[in-house]
């Protein structure tokens, strides 16, 4: 079984990379807007949306599903919270590094925004780059792809 862990800034090509694969899609927006009917960020939600995007990879991961972790995943902590579960249940983990440039990710999401301007996205994006460590097999992934 294998999961692949995407890693990338918003509009950087997570989700349109993981809809054209096999296999089941986690995606913390997805269950945004699933629970508020748009697409809404409420940090007071945020630990309900980490556990429910937890119980949907328990759920596949009981079933022998393939899956794919669609989320920023900027951290290494993010990472290796999604490599122990993996490794616990014998996946094969890939870490899947989408390294587009951030004036890209911000035009793209000022098109697509999901309500929210480009400039609201510079500010986020920014923000996010602060944090950011990119991704190594060193952390404990089988495999590094870069997109």
């Amino acid at each position: 079984m294998k999961a692949f862990i995407l890693v990338g800034y918003p509009g950087s090509g997570k989700s349109t990379w993981a809809k054209e694969r096999s296999a089941v899609i986690i995606n913390r927006d997805s269950l945004r807007t699933m629970i508020y009917g748009k697409y809404s960020f409420k940090t007071e939600d945020e630990l309900l949306i980490r556990e429910m995007s937890e119980s949907c990879a328990w759920a596949a991961m009981n079933h022998s599903r393939d899956i794919i972790i669609d989320d920023t995943n900027l951290t290494i902590g993010t990472r290796a919270k999604w490599i122990e579960s993996f490794k616990r249940m014998d996946y094969r983990v890939t870490f899947v590094y989408f390294q587009t440039d951030m004036e890209t990710c911000i035009s793209r999401r000022g098109v697509e925004g999901k309500g929210f301007s480009e400039e609201y996205w510079r500010k986020i994006i920014n923000g996010m780059s602060t944090i950011f460590t990119s991704p190594s097999v060193k952390e404990g992934a089988d495999e590094l792809i870069v997109v």
